[in-house]
């Protein structure tokens, strides 16, 4: 359209965000396929994992992959943005009574799967707490194998502190 020329009072209008309902029933079943790949996933690398199907089941709102300690929303498609899935977890977890961690899992079409969040939620995950409110902002991008390292370290870390109160 840069090389048309644009007619005054016909200016093109940015789009609100499709609701649910309104995205076709391919782009419904690309995020189910994608929840279920990451759950498998998950599962695989020996993390409990288990997909929230029944949100849209009238259920209530609960995370698209349910692992405890976090918040994961999903999303897969040829312009998806992390960033706009991350703020719907932290949307979510805002009115959580427990503490959860918001991390949005994402993959563009024909790319590798990434896992934002913010750096204070990483953080929270490697150590257990939160350094200042500047960490609170900033977001991280990681490679799905290094989030899976995250969460394999701190589940070995809280058998390792288990086994301690044991002795």
């Amino acid at each position: 359209m840069s090389d048309q020329m644009a007619i005054p009072g016909f200016e093109r209008k940015e789009r609100a965000p499709k609701t649910r309902s309104q995205l076709g029933s391919r782009s419904k079943t690309k995020g189910k396929v994608f929840e279920r790949l990451v759950t498998r996933k998950l599962r695989e690398a020996g993390i409990e994992a288990n997909r929230g199907y029944w949100q849209s089941l009238g259920g209530g709102t609960v995370p698209d992959v349910m692992v405890e300690g976090l918040w994961i929303e999903c999303g897969h498609g040829k312009a998806m943005e992390p960033r706009i899935k991350l703020e719907q977890a932290e949307g979510y977890t805002a009115t959580c009574k427990l503490p959860v961690v918001p991390v949005a899992i994402t993959r563009r079409n024909r790319e590798d799967i990434k896992v934002t969040m913010r750096v204070g939620g990483l953080l929270t995950l490697l150590d257990g707490h939160v350094m200042g409110i500047l960490a609170a902002k900033l977001m991280v991008t990681m490679p799905w194998e290094h989030f899976v390292g995250v969460l394999l370290d701190r589940r070995t870390e809280a058998k390792e502190s288990a086994s301690f109160e044991d002795v």
